[in-house]
């Protein structure tokens, strides 16, 4: 006699199993799990114009010279407080970045090197389209 009402729908789905799927084999331990359809992920589409220079964004040279200055004077503040990391004699070295501070610093120049770089490609894109039409 069966007295766990979880035994009873055991039961009910191995009889169930059974008269849809003729001789498979019935796991006990798990009920099927529904198939899932995989998501598509959504794509990152960030708007980076903070980045570019605040006279407007057209493709002139002028506005070309005003981003990546900007830009180079950001990365060029960095690596001089990531100088003066190195250049610090005194014995206490207080005001020390942590490593991880450090390479997040180092990292934080690297990714605006590549800011400058996707700028001056967007710029030249933007100058041959223009020449194009």
């Amino acid at each position: 006699m069966i007295t766990n009402p979880d035994d009873n729908y055991k039961l009910y789905r191995f009889i169930e199993h059974h008269v849809k799927n003729p001789g498979e084999r019935f796991d006990f331990g798990h009920e099927p799990q529904p198939k899932k359809t995989p998501k598509k992920t959504p794509k990152l589409k960030p708007d980076f114009s903070h980045r570019l220079s605040s006279l407007g964004g057209e493709a002139t040279p002028w506005e070309l010279q005003d981003a990546i200055n900007n830009l180079a004077l950001q990365a060029d503040s960095s690596l001089v407080l990531i100088g003066d990391q190195f250049v610090n004699d005194d014995e206490e070295k207080k005001g020390r970045m942590s490593d991880e501070v450090m390479y997040w610093s180092i990292e934080s120049v690297r990714q605006t090197v590549k800011d400058m770089r996707a700028i001056v490609d967007a710029y030249h894109k933007a100058t041959i389209q223009q020449r194009n039409n």
